[in-house]
């Protein structure tokens, strides 16, 4: 799910953070922040959005249809 995907996305940028400049590491954490900011804000709107069981089945893996 997109919350997954954000999360997994800011995770990836924290191993460079220590090869860039100061000036890109702030960048960087500044990217991680608003990732998380908008992991959190995905999650919220699958919760609330999506129903019940739809949500079980795709946070266990399985494949969803309509």
């Amino acid at each position: 799910m997109l919350h997954e995907e954000l999360l997994s996305i800011r995770e990836s940028l924290a191993p460079i953070m220590g090869r860039v400049s100061a000036d890109d590491a702030a960048i960087l954490r500044a990217c991680r922040r608003n990732l998380e900011t908008a992991a959190d804000d995905a999650l919220a709107l699958e919760t609330r959005f999506l129903p019940a069981e739809e949500l079980v089945r795709q946070m266990s893996g399985q494949e969803v249809r309509a």
